[in-house]
Formats: structure tokens, C-alpha cells, sequence
């Protein structure tokens, strides 16, 4: 094939049908030459080999539930360039609808048998310039190309304008390509349908080229270039997956079916695929398996076969890859767009580790089996085709299990949770984020969107933090010495006055006057936090929060992210600073703020948020390593700050959902947030309903419609980030957990207490084991039947008793 035809810019670029056309005039040569052994009974035999695709990966939780895995299916394939040039549709359709049995028409079948066609019409591109279409339908209406024809109208094709001095050729296979259109046409054999089609290339060749048309070409190979370029005019698609999925039990019948059929392999064929199936339903953190476009599948081929670093021309143009080496690209090029690939979320950061080099120990070998294909030269039975005979088969290789740190159940009961509050305050979307404190290990994560929403929202979307992000600005003033717990601050009453600017509370605050910082932090006081976050120097802020990974992108590999926004100095003491002391004028991911707030939590060590843990094979398991920590606040500074929060589950804006007279079975710290946007913000529902719009109109955003969307009316009562963040450990043990939940403009109620904090709480119980799908855990159902004292509490049937001793 020319090498231009793929290392060209177009994504169309494709193997030309004439290779087929070429191969199949060898098969019949070598058929009439065999056919003169008149003793021999059968070919010599073809030996072949059929492989599965080759085992991926399954997911399990860490109890070893299982997430993610593959099962196998059926799909019906065809090059629909190729098929279509040598087979009628009408009578190859219901011969495969009778097969595939209940569930398929022709009708149906027909159409997913031709993709490039909108309603049986396949409409030609490029377009046609006036010479071209005149010539184009002068033949269509003779359907002429050997002066010994007989001229007779081509029915089912048509030249049509399209508007713009341009013309397009229009034309229904179905019709075109049917014995009647072909009998017509007087041809010396009408169940040959190559001569028709072949009839039909040199025709249009003839029109589109005049003097370069097929029949002045100088031999037979220029003849079959210009035919298969003609049928890559008529019909682009040579890869198509027709029927995804059939019952296994038509496939031998199929199988015979193309047999009979006389169907080639590269024209259609049965493969195997896989669907990826997720056994406890728990699919937005794990993501997706997806099929990519061509430029993509391109660049995977290039990339493995080392050619992504090499330019593919010379500066004189010309390629610096052979011809087989573009066919081997191409070749592997349509192998991956045939391939599922993992698109997003866990399945994408699982694939992505298991691409390193470190796990070419893994073994990933394919089942297959070998067989011999016989076909008798002379049939004494025309009902015997050709036969095969089994030889050999080889099992698939076990396939690995990436362990991932999530908990199936938990998991689970979080997306439940998210279903009631997007019930219950109509947010635009809600997120939240269960951690393990000690290890950084994310045990659940989940997403609810009132808005289509194309990335996983706790790494993509950024709001406001509002008063979680006091946390972080206290841990600051307190680790740089600029404050201490029981220093105490005038906080006024309900405002209070900075040059140029006054600092309101929200509705009610609990305290007012003299409250120490403690108390600050535990209330939520934002004229307290005005006064203890500017001490701290601007650029020794900033760099805590570069130092906590605010305002960079978390690499997670699970698909988009956001980095978020802080600042860039220098800060207005008044302004700037003051409104990041207290969460605003900075913008955060759910997944950056956890990661900030355990931070701060578990000793000050930062860990990045981690979702793999090992990958096993053979009943060998792979630990991954563990990040180093990396200090960011003393030790010391961690306990303040806990013990604050602690106050603020006691007896601050944390203690309507999590106080002692509500929550008497844990050890609980908490913060709450309420972040008013001001009026120059976009709100999340008019920006995601905009969003929505053009992801569904598959257009972008101008800068008219960005104009549009800044001044488009805005509801600010309902302008407002809810979120709560709390950790707690059943008395008595060690193992805390970490709960972030976030509300973004909730329609019903703005205070993070009322809004994220049930939530929050009904998470942070399921997690350490007080509830088990929201209800108390029942230990003994009948006397006598107590679960046993020696069953490990990491069993799979008590997930709610992990951690609990």
C-alpha cells in the first residue's frame, strides 16, 4: 500500500479494498489450478489459529471483592468497503437474520451493516465539483463503461446539490447493489456481484478522472488502485463492529453461514471481545472502558512501536518508514480501535500502572486453540463445505488483580448517602471523599451531578471551600507561631470592621465578644479568622499551601483534573489575605482539600491520596510502595488543631449532627462550611446547565457565549458551597477516618451543618463500623448464633467491623 494513505494527516486513511480484491484473484487462481488434480479430494490443509484477547485485569476492594472484571462475548465484524464489493446486501442479510435468531430484522441488521449510510443513503465525500457531477450522472444514467453494454439507468444513485456550487454523490447500496439493479445491466453472470461493483469503480473512475479512468490504465495493478480508491469514495468504513454481543449458540451456524457464503475473513468475521462488568455496581470512581478514535489509536500504535519520537517524513517529504512498516502500523492501528480500552477513573489508573516496566513479570498470555481448515476440491455432497479439525489449544494465563484501597461496601452506602442529600437539598452536584487518616488510603469516593457532567467531579470541579479551608489557615498561623489556642480576640457582634471592608458572620453565630482562638476555629468565626491569618507573612502562607499540593493538579490518573487557584502575590492584607484566612478567593478540588485536611490531621505529614495498593497473580501479592511523608506542620500543631475541632463537634457549629447527645459512639472532630459566592462568580447551576447545553449540541463555548454566560441572570440566595469535614475512631482504637463531603449550591437550605452534615456523619459511621448499610449491625440473629469470636474482622460477610477490635 502507498505509505502516504496512512502517514498522512486525515484520520481516514485506510488499507484499499484492492489488496482484498488482489488476494482473492490468487485464491481463485490457485483454486482452478488445484482443481485440475481431478484424484485429489481436498486442498492441502490450512492450519490456523484463533486467539482471545489477551487477559487485562480484574479490580477487587480490600477485602477482595470483586469491582471490575471481564466477560466474554461474540461480535460480528466486518470491513463493510470490502463485503459489500463481492456479496448482495438484501440476500446476505436475511440468511444472517434467520442465524442470529429472536432479536434481529433486516431492516436493523442492514443499517448496522452499513455505518456510512444515514437512512440507507450513503452520501459521498468530497464533494463534486460542476464538471465532476455532470459527468457523474451522464453515467448514471447510461451505467455505460464498455461500448458492448447496454445502456440502462444506475436506480438508487443520484447526483444532488448541496448549496454551495458543490454536488455530492448520493446512493443506496441496497438498491444499487441488489440482483435487479444487476440484472438490468445485462450481465453475462448476475450472481457475480464483483462485476457489478467492479462495473460500478470504472465507471466512476471514468467520470471523476475522464482521460485517467480505469479503462485507459496500463495494467491490471493501476486498474485495482483506482477501483479501491473509487470504493473508499463510495464506502469509507473498513472496520466496523455490526453486531456486538450475539448468543454464543448462533456461532456455529454463522460460522457455516460465511462459509457457504463464501465470505473472506478480511470481509466478515466472527470475533472474540469482552464486556467489562462491574459485579457490585459501584462504577463512577472506576471508571470506564471505552473505544478510542483513530488519531488516538494511531498514536498508541506509533508510541509502542518506538516511532512517537521519530518524524515521519524527511524534510524533502519523503517517509522514513517503509511500506511494511506502515502496514504494520496500520495493522495495529484498527487492532486498537477494535480493543477496549480503559477511559477513566480507577480502570485508568490501574491500566497506567501496569504499563510500567516493573510488571513485565506479569504473565498476560491469551487462550487459544489450532486447527486445520479443509476444503474439498470436489464436492460428491453440495451441502458439504469446508471442515475443520481441532489440533491443539492452550489455556489463558491467570488473570491479574490490582487490589485496589477502597471498600466495595462502603462505597456503596456513600452513593446511597449522595442520592438522599441531592434529594433533599437539590444541589448542583455533591461529592465526597472517605480516607483512611494514617495511610491516605481512599476507602470510597463518589459524585451525584443535577448537570451531565464528563469527568469525575471530586478531581475535575473547583469551588469555593468557605470555612473547612479555616482548618488549613489556622494550622498555619499556628505552626508558624503567630497564634496560640487560648489567645483571645474581640470578634464583635455579628461584623466586624477592616479598612475599607466589613467581615459578617453567617445567621446566629454562637459566640460573640472575647473568644479564644479555639473557640474560633470551633464556631467558625470569620472575624476571628481576619485577625489571625494576615500575621502570618503572605509569601510563608503561600508557600504552605504550595507545600499541602493547593493550586497543583494531584496526578491521580483516574482521567481530567482541575489544579485549583490560589492567589499569586503580593496579597492585600485587607482583601486577599483576609479572604483565603477564612476560604475565599481561592479555589480547591474535593480531592486537593481532603488530601490538605488529613495533612493537618494526622500530624502534619503529607500523603498523597492513593487508591492502588497491590497487584496479585498466581497467589503472589505485589505491594506498590508508599509514599514518603512529607513534613509540612509539627506535630504539635496537629494536636491544636484537633483539639479544636473536637470543640467544634462538642459544642460549635459541628454539635446538631455530630455533639456528644447525638453521636455518644465515637470520638468525633469536625468543621463545617458555608461559602456565600459573591457576585462576580458564575453560579454551578447556570455554569453546569450551560455545560450540559454544549456537550450535547457537541459544540464549544465563544466569546460571546462566555459574555452571555457572565452577565446571565443569577439566583446569589442560592449562591452558596455546604461542606463538612469530619474524622473520628471508635473509643478505644486507633484507626481514624477522614469524611469530606461537599454540596455546591444546594436549593434547599446553605448552612454545612444542616446541608453536607448529616451526610457526612451517616458516612463516617458506616465507615468505622456503627452502622452497616445505615442500620446498627446485629451480632447474634437467635441465641447460639452469634458470629464467632475467632472470625478475623477483616472477612469479607463483616466489612462494617474493619478497624473495630
Amino acid at each position: 500500500m502507498k505509505p502516504s494513505l496512512w502517514l498522512g494527516d486525515s484520520a481516514s486513511g485506510v488499507r484499499p479494498a484492492g489488496a482484498f480484491l488482489l488476494l482473492g484473484g490468487v485464491f481463485v487462481a490457485l483454486a482452478l489450478w488445484l482443481g485440475r488434480l481431478v484424484f485429489a479430494e481436498e486442498r492441502e490443509a490450512r492450519q490456523r489459529v484463533e486467539r482471545d484477547p489477551a487477559p487485562e485485569f480484574a479490580i477487587v476492594d480490600r477485602n477482595e471483592r470483586p469491582l471490575a472484571d471481564f466477560v466474554q462475548r461474540l461480535d460480528l465484524v466486518c470491513s463493510p468497503n470490502a463485503l459489500w464489493q463481492a456479496h448482495t446486501p438484501e440476500q446476505l442479510v436475511d440468511r444472517l437474520v434467520r442465524v442470529l435468531g429472536p432479536g434481529y430484522d433486516a431492516e436493523t441488521l442492514l443499517a448496522q451493516l452499513l455505518p456510512d449510510a444515514e437512512g440507507g443513503v450513503v452520501k459521498c465525500s468530497p464533494a463534486l465539483d460542476r464538471t465532476q457531477a455532470l459527468a457523474v450522472q451522464q453515467w448514471i444514467e447510461s451505467g455505460v463503461v464498455d461500448p458492448k453494454d447496454r445502456p440502462a439507468r444506475v436506480d438508487g444513485m443520484a447526483v444532488v446539490p448541496n448549496g454551495d456550487g458543490t454536488f455530492a454523490l448520493w446512493w443506496r447500496p441496497a438498491i444499487v447493489l441488489s440482483k435487479e439493479t444487476r440484472a438490468a445491466h445485462v450481465l453475462r453472470d448476475t450472481d457475480n456481484p464483483l462485476r457489478w461493483t467492479r462495473r460500478i469503480a470504472d465507471g466512476i473512475a471514468r467520470a471523476l478522472r475522464g482521460e485517467r479512468a480505469a479503462g485507459d490504465a496500463s495494467s491490471e495493478r493501476e486498474i485495482e488502485t483506482q477501483r479501491a480508491e473509487t470504493w473508499k469514495f463510495l464506502m469509507p468504513t473498513t472496520y466496523h463492529v455490526a453486531v456486538r454481543g450475539f448468543d454464543p449458540a448462533a456461532a456455529p451456524a454463522l460460522f457455516q453461514l460465511l462459509s457457504d457464503e463464501g465470505v473472506l475473513h478480511v470481509q466478515m468475521h466472527i470475533a472474540r471481545d469482552r464486556n467489562r462488568v462491574y459485579p457490585m455496581g459501584v462504577q463512577r470512581v472506576l471508571g470506564a472502558w471505552g473505544y478510542v478514535e483513530f488519531a488516538a489509536a494511531r498514536a498508541i500504535a506509533l508510541r509502542e512501536a518506538g516511532f512517537d519520537r521519530v518524524p515521519l517524513r524527511r524534510p524533502d517529504g519523503l517517509p522514513t518508514v517503509t511500506a511494511d512498516q506502515v502496514d504494520a502500523l496500520l495493522e495495529r492501528t484498527y487492532d486498537v480501535l477494535a480493543s477496549l480500552r480503559p477511559v477513566s477513573g480507577l480502570e485508568l489508573a490501574a491500566a497506567r500502572e501496569l504499563e510500567r516496566p516493573d510488571w513485565s513479570l506479569l504473565e498476560r498470555r491469551s487462550a487459544s486453540y489450532t486447527f486445520e481448515r479443509h476444503t474439498p476440491i470436489r464436492r460428491r455432497d453440495p451441502e458439504v463445505g469446508p471442515r475443520s479439525y481441532y489440533i491443539d489449544s492452550n489455556e489463558a494465563s491467570e488473570t491479574p488483580r490490582v487490589v485496589s484501597t477502597l471498600d466495595a461496601y462502603l462505597q456503596k452506602r456513600v452513593g446511597e448517602e449522595l442520592d438522599v442529600l441531592m434529594e433533599r437539598n437539590r444541589p448542583a452536584l455533591c461529592m465526597a471523599l472517605v480516607i483512611d487518616l494514617a495511610t491516605g488510603d481512599v476507602l470510597a469516593a463518589d459524585a451525584r451531578e443535577a448537570y451531565r457532567f464528563g469527568a469525575f467531579a471530586p478531581l475535575k470541579h473547583q469551588f469555593t471551600p468557605g470555612s473547612t479551608f479555616k482548618v488549613i489557615a489556622m494550622a498555619i498561623a499556628l505552626d508558624d507561631g503567630r497564634v496560640e489556642p487560648d489567645e483571645v480576640f474581640d470578634v464583635g457582634h455579628g461584623a466586624f470592621a477592616l479598612p475599607g471592608r466589613i467581615i459578617h458572620e453567617a445567621d446566629n453565630p454562637g459566640k460573640m465578644g472575647r473568644v479564644t482562638a479555639a473557640e474560633i476555629l470551633a464556631h467558625s468565626l470569620n472575624a476571628g479568622m481576619v485577625q489571625i491569618g494576615p500575621r502570618v507573612d503572605p509569601a510563608v502562607f503561600r508557600g504552605y499551601l504550595e507545600r499541602l499540593h493547593y493550586g497543583a493538579s494531584p496526578h491521580a490518573a483516574l482521567g481530567p483534573e482541575s489544579s485549583g487557584i490560589v492567589p499569586s502575590l503580593p496579597w492585600k492584607p485587607n482583601w486577599t489575605h483576609a479572604s483565603i484566612s477564612f476560604g475565599h478567593e481561592l479555589l480547591v478540588t474535593t480531592w486537593q482539600h481532603a488530601a490538605g485536611l488529613a495533612t493537618v490531621l494526622r500530624g502534619g505529614e503529607y500523603l498523597p491520596l492513593r487508591l492502588v495498593d497491590a497487584v496479585e497473580q498466581h497467589g503472589v501479592r505485589y505491594l506498590l510502595p508508599r509514599a514518603t511523608p512529607e513534613r509540612v506542620f509539627a506535630p504539635e500543631t496537629s494536636e491544636k488543631v484537633r483539639a479544636m475541632m473536637f470543640l467544634g463537634a462538642r459544642e460549635g457549629t459541628g454539635k446538631p449532627v455530630a455533639g456528644p447527645d447525638v453521636l455518644p459512639e465515637l470520638e468525633v472532630g469536625t468543621k463545617t462550611g458555608t461559602a456565600q459566592k459573591v457576585p462576580g462568580e458564575v453560579c454551578a447551576h447556570v455554569d453546569l446547565a450551560h455545560q450540559e447545553r454544549h456537550a450535547n449540541e457537541r459544540s464549544t463555548c465563544s466569546k460571546a457565549c462566555r459574555e452571555a454566560l457572565r452577565s446571565a441572570k443569577r439566583d446569589h440566595a442560592h449562591c452558596y458551597t455546604s461542606s463538612m469535614c469530619a474524622f473520628g475512631r471508635v473509643p478505644g482504637t486507633d484507626r481514624e477516618v477522614l469524611v469530606l463531603v461537599v454540596a455546591d449550591e444546594p436549593r434547599k437550605g446553605k448552612y454545612g451543618s444542616r446541608v453536607a452534615g448529616p451526610t457526612t456523619i451517616a458516612i463516617l459511621k458506616e465507615a468505622l463500623g456503627v452502622t452497616r448499610l445505615g442500620e446498627k449491625p446485629v451480632d447474634a440473629v437467635l441465641p447460639g448464633f452469634a458470629p464467632s469470636s475467632l472470625l478475623p474482622s477483616e472477612a469479607p460477610d463483616r466489612p462494617w467491623a474493619e478497624g473495630v477490635h
